[in-house]
C-alpha cells in the first residue's frame, strides 16, 4: 500500500510539474465512446393547424395536438409540425392502470399534458421561427409535459427539434412539502409517499434512438427536465440545446436538468442556466449520467450546486464515460463521481472514466449562504462522493482548468482537505480503492486547500 501511494505522488508530480515528462500511451489511452443509432422517423407529416391548434388565441390546443400525434400514430409515425406562435397546453387526468407486475399500491399516478409513441418528430414548421408548447398556468400536481401512456411502454424513434418547452415555472410553483425544512436535506424529493408527482418535460422510461435536438426548455421546475432513464434504454442523443431558468423559490428540491441511465448516450453542444445563478433553490445538478458509452461534450453549465455527477452502477453500467471541452461556472463542484453495486457485487461499476479539457469556476459562498451546502462540504473541481460504495477502474483526470473566487466564508467553515482542485476523501467507505488514476496537467489557481487531495487506497 505504501508504495501505491508513493508511486501515485511520483506520477502525480511528474504529471504536474512543468516540466517535460511525457506520460506513456499505457498510462494514457483515448477512451473510445460508442456513438448513439439515429431515430428514423417515416417521410411524411401533417399540421397542428389541421386539427384545430390555433396559436396565441389563449384557448387551450392540448386535444387539438393529441388528435395530430393519434393520427399519425394510425399512420405508422411521421413528423407533427407548429406554425409559429405559441401553443397553450394543460395536464389531463392520471393513469390509472398498472404494469402488471406491480400491485395497486405501488402504482405511481403519471397526469401528462401529450402522449407520445414511436417513430413520431415533433417540430416547427419553421426552424428559424420556432413555437412554444406553453404549460398553462395552475397545472398542480402533474408528472410529465410529454410521455409514454405508461412507463413500460416503449419510446422508439422519436425526435424532438426547433422547439420551445415552457414548463411555466412561476405559475407552476413546486408545493413546500408539509411540515419540512424549505430547504436542502430535510426536503423530500418529488415522489416521497407518492404525494408529490415527479414533473418531467420530456420523460422516456424504456425504449431507444431519442433524438432532442435545438429545443429551448425554459421556467422549468421539475425534478429532471429530461430522463432517458430505462432498463433496457440505448441510444439517446441531446444536443444544441438550452436549459434556461431552471430552479425554483422559496423550495429546495433534487433536480437533474438531463438525466440519463441506458447505453450510448451523448449531451453535447448544450448550455444550462439557473433561475437566480449560485444559489437557486432547486437547481442542483445540470447534467446526472449512469451507463455505459456516454459522451458528454461542449456543454456551458452556471449556476447549479453540481455540474455534472458521474455515475456507475451494477443495473446499467458506468464503463467508458467521457467528459470533454465544458465549461462549468458557480458551482460548489464540476464533477461528482459516485458508484454503487448491488449487494453482494463485489466489482467495479465505474470504469474508464475520461474528465479532460474542462474549465470549471467554483463559487462555494453563494451556496453557502443560501444554505445549500448540505453535501456539498467539498469545493472542489472533480471530488469523490463521500459516500462512494463501489471500487473504481482507470479514472483519467487530465488537461483542466479549476478556479476557485468566492470562497472566502467556505474558507472558515470547511476544513481544507475538503476543498480543493481535486478532493478524493472517502471517509464512509475508507476501504475501497481506485486502480489506475491518472491525474495530469490540470491547472489549479486559488485552491483553498491542496491542488489535490487524495485519502483512499490507490
Amino acid at each position: 500500500m505504501k508504495f501505491a501511494l508513493v508511486s501515485l505522488f511520483l506520477l502525480l508530480l511528474l504529471a504536474c510539474s512543468g516540466g517535460q515528462q511525457t506520460l506513456t500511451a499505457e498510462l494514457e489511452p483515448q477512451i473510445s465512446v460508442n456513438p448513439p443509432a439515429a431515430p428514423v422517423i417515416p417521410n411524411r407529416s401533417l399540421s397542428v393547424a389541421d386539427y384545430g391548434a390555433i396559436p396565441n388565441d389563449n384557448v387551450d390546443d392540448t386535444k387539438a395536438i393529441q388528435r395530430a400525434i393519434n393520427t399519425l400514430k394510425q399512420r405508422r409515425g411521421g413528423s407533427v409540425l407548429f406554425p409559429a406562435g405559441r401553443y397553450d397546453i394543460s395536464i389531463g387526468s392520471s393513469s390509472s392502470s398498472c404494469e402488471p407486475s406491480l400491485t395497486s399500491s405501488a402504482c405511481k399516478p403519471h397526469p401528462q399534458a401529450l402522449v407520445l409513441y414511436s417513430k413520431l418528430r415533433l417540430a416547427s414548421a419553421n426552424a428559424n421561427n420556432p413555437a412554444t408548447l406553453r404549460l398553462k398556468n395552475n397545472q398542480g400536481n402533474y408528472e410529465s409535459v410529454m410521455a409514454t401512456a405508461e412507463y413500460w411502454f416503449p419510446l422508439e424513434d422519436f425526435v424532438l427539434e426547433n422547439i420551445i418547452i415552457d414548463g411555466n415555472g412561476p405559475n407552476n410553483p413546486v408545493p413546500r412539502p408539509a411540515n419540512s425544512d424549505p430547504c436542502c436535506d430535510n426536503s423530500p424529493d418529488f415522489g416521497t409517499g407518492y404525494t408529490q408527482t415527479p414533473r418531467y418535460a420530456l420523460r422516456v422510461y424504456l425504449g431507444a434512438r431519442v433524438l432532442v435536438n435545438n429545443v429551448r426548455f425554459l421556467n422549468q421546475t421539475n425534478v429532471n427536465v429530461i430522463t432517458l432513464n430505462g432498463d433496457p434504454f440505448s441510444d439517446g442523443e441531446i444536443k444544441n440545446s438550452s436549459f434556461e431558468g431552471v430552479g425554483n423559490d422559496p423550495v429546495d428540491f433534487d433536480h437533474s436538468s438531463i438525466y440519463t441511465t441506458g447505453k450510448r448516450i451523448r449531451v453535447i453542444n448544450n448550455t444550462f442556466t439557473s433561475k437566480f445563478g449560485p444559489g437557486t433553490l432547486g437547481a442542483r445538478t445540470a447534467i446526472e449520467i449512469h451507463g455505459d458509452d456516454q459522451l458528454v461534450d461542449n456543454n456551458k453549465i452556471s449556476g447549479f450546486t453540481f455540474g455534472v455527477n458521474v455515475v456507475g452502477d451494477t443495473a446499467t453500467g458506468g464503463v467508458r464515460q467521457v467528459y470533454t471541452n465544458n465549461t462549468i461556472e458557480g458551482v460548489v463542484s464540476g464533477f461528482v463521481l459516485w458508484a454503487f453495486p448491488d449487494d453482494g457485487y463485489t466489482g467495479k461499476t465505474l470504469k474508464a472514466v475520461d474528465i479532460r479539457k474542462n474549465t470549471i469556476t467554483l463559487d462555494g459562498d453563494a451556496w453557502l449562504n443560501a444554505g445549500l451546502t448540505f453535501e456539498a462540504n467539498s469545493v472542489s473541481g472533480v471530488q469523490l462522493e463521500a459516500a462512494n460504495e463501489s471500487a473504481i477502474d482507470s479514472l483519467f483526470i487530465r488537461d483542466n482548468t479549476i478556479k476557485f473566487t468566492n470562497v472566502n466564508d467556505f474558507r472558515t467553515n470547511f476544513a481544507e482537505t475538503r476543498s480543493g482542485g481535486v478532493v478524493f476523501s472517502l471517509y464512509q467507505n475508507p476501504d475501497l480503492r481506485i486502480d489506475r488514476l491518472v491525474i495530469a496537467r490540470n491547472r489549479i489557481e486559488n485552491a483553498l486547500g491542496p491542488g489535490v487531495f487524495i485519502s483512499v487506497p490507490i
